[in-house]
């Protein structure tokens, strides 16, 4: 899972992550933190609290690169590029998950952090924090019910008798 996130997000040994989710939360302890960890990147841990001018300057302070949100946390972020002149020019990927986003702010997003790439991920807990990926240049069609195409080396598969039985997710090639 953390080496697969590595690969197709992009992630690089020089990227600072800020991490603004709690590290009991899926989302934010694998892909964020260890996936960083694990290639040697810098993670800055945020300062409570979470809020909109504190946020913008900490990112253009500490020379973040990226960082993973929720849609209540990429909202902040938004709200806070509106509000302040603070200007994050490192700043080239967000990740939104956990929760739909919806198309409104994924655009808002867009115009506001205009030097960044905004990334809708979508997981399972239980599987994985990030097993399907919405790009960017995906975003027009975006619907919140669409959260992308699964990772290159997962398979994703609905069925069971009848058309019940739900969902499942699972590595089926090689990384």
């Amino acid at each position: 899972n953390i080496r697969s996130n590595v690969g197709a997000l992009g992630y690089r040994d020089e990227d600072r992550t800020l991490l603004v989710l709690p590290l009991n939360h899926a989302y934010g302890l694998v892909h964020q933190c260890l996936c960083h960890l694990a290639i040697g990147a810098t993670i800055v841990l945020s300062e409570a609290p979470l809020v909109a001018p504190a946020l913008c300057r900490m990112i253009a302070n500490c020379r973040i690169t990226n960082v993973a949100t929720v849609p209540p946390v990429l909202k902040i972020l938004v709200e806070g590029s509106k509000r302040t002149a603070v200007r994050m020019p490192g700043l080239r990927l967000v990740t939104v998950g956990a929760a739909p986003a919806t198309t409104a702010l994924l655009c808002e997003a867009k115009t506001w952090l205009p030097g960044a790439q905004i990334v809708v991920t979508y997981g399972l807990t239980e599987c994985g924090p990030r097993v399907a990926t919405c790009w960017p240049d995906d975003m027009p069609a975006h619907r919140p019910s669409n959260v992308g195409g699964p990772r290159h080396n997962w398979e994703v598969g609905f069925g069971g008798a009848g058309g019940c039985g739900g969902a499942s997710v699972g590595s089926c090639r090689g990384l």
